[in-house]
């Protein structure tokens, strides 16, 4: 008897498995940079430009700073990201610094923030509602140097959100994370039932038609 001898093609499977691994690696990647960020992460990379634009005013030569920002109000939670902006622009943020002409001194305030919806719209016929989202903030700061030098921030962000996310973006913790959500257009609420009815009646036309036939 001759032994048959089958030949496994591990080449080719080695290939398979790693285009497969590949596809899986690079789709995942996609849907995690897809993901919508939360109000709340938007306003600490507002709050982030905030701080490092106010760092840019202060002199290169002058590493130390004491910022004041106001302890105890509603906004406090930005307290760290602030001090760690400064920081990553260069700065050395002390927590006293009383009589030591080396540091600047610096009052950090935000004043206001807004999270707005805009009108509702489809992307296609059936499809899910999406809504333009626009996160703003804005305050001033104060520099003490030989003379006080105050400057005014406004920054915003804008994109676009499905409303099914609103109730993941938002944090209830933080009411300045909520906006108004506007209602659904009355056209869309009467247009899809009467297109799905006929769609449904035409169907069951065309079955009896041809049933007939």
């Amino acid at each position: 008897m001759q032994n048959k001898c089958k030949c496994i093609n591990t080449g080719g499977n080695f290939i398979f498995l790693r285009t497969f691994f590949f596809l899986t690696l690079l789709f995942y990647s996609a849907h995690l940079q897809c993901q919508t960020k939360t109000n709340l992460e938007v306003f600490y990379n507002l709050v982030d430009s905030a701080a490092v634009n106010a760092a840019k005013y202060i002199s290169q030569e002058k590493k130390n700073v004491k910022l004041d920002l106001g302890a105890g109000n509603i906004y406090s939670i930005f307290d760290n990201r602030i001090m760690e902006s400064f920081q990553k622009a260069g700065k050395n943020v002390l927590a006293d610094a009383r009589n030591d002409t080396t540091v600047s001194n610096v009052s950090f305030r935000i004043d206001k923030t807004k999270v707005y919806y805009g009108e509702l719209f489809q992307k296609k016929l059936f499809g899910d509602f999406y809504t333009p989202r626009e996160i703003s903030l804005s305050g001033n700061y104060l520099l003490f140097f030989r003379e006080l030098s105050p400057h005014n921030f406004n920054y915003s962000y804008k994109d676009t959100v499905n409303i099914n996310e609103i109730k993941n973006i938002e944090n209830i913790a933080f009411p300045f994370t909520q906006g108004k959500i506007p209602p659904e257009p009355l056209l869309a609420n009467i247009y899809e039932p009467a297109i799905a009815m006929g769609a449904a009646a035409l169907t069951v036309i065309l079955f009896f038609t041809i049933r007939s036939k």
